[in-house]
């Protein structure tokens, strides 16, 4: 099986899971201790952001090479940073539309678009934790923990059916949060280090 990392020298090692297993901790080892992050894992040429030990694990003798791909910190926060840049630019105006709908009576089709709503709000969510653990920007932190707060009282609307609270947590809590990470990833190269 070859085995390589980044565009380095490809190496042969036998296709056994005890091979292949210590020249994984061999090379995550030496990958963090570079102050990299493993950014994806290609198996036979197809690109794994996750999942990858287990897909190795359990198919190892029918893989033929495995490529770790990594990024330094600074690059995942720049790439991080640009992704929910352009997420935001898209997700913020579909806010605004979304925050409209709990002022009267909402739709089934609504409730779906709500649905996705919050899809994107778990994710800009989990993007904020990743910059949060590479940066030490107290401003992520605290952008973090605000949305946090934010979405939480969004639960609480909710639950009790308080739909025009809703409405307005939307529009006068989250959506200046977004734009606030909005302004944050704009700046990723000043604020973000």
């Amino acid at each position: 099986m070859e085995v390589i990392i980044d565009n380095g020298q490809v190496q042969n090692i036998l296709s056994t899971l005890d091979s292949i297993n210590e020249w994984w901790i061999q090379s995550t080892s030496h990958i963090y201790k570079s102050n990299r992050l493993i950014y994806l894992v290609e198996i036979d040429g197809q690109p794994m952001y996750m999942g990858y030990e287990q897909f190795i694990t359990e198919n190892f003798q029918s893989i033929n090479q495995i490529r770790i791909v990594t990024k330094s910190h600074q690059e995942s926060i720049v790439e991080t940073s640009s992704m929910l840049k352009t997420y935001l630019s898209e997700f913020i105006p579909k806010s605004e539309e979304i925050s409209a709908f709990w002022y009267g009576d909402i739709t089934a089709d609504q409730w779906n678009q709500f649905s996705v709503f919050i899809e994107g709000l778990n994710w800009i969510v989990g993007s904020l934790e990743f910059l949060k653990v590479l940066s030490t920007d107290e401003k992520v932190l605290t952008l973090l923990n605000n949305l946090e707060v934010t979405i939480a009282e969004l639960d609480r609307n909710l639950q009790e059916e308080d739909y025009v609270g809703v409405g307005d947590l939307l529009n006068y809590e989250l959506i200046p949060i977004l734009h606030q990470i909005k302004q944050l990833s704009d700046r990723q190269g000043n604020y973000i280090q």
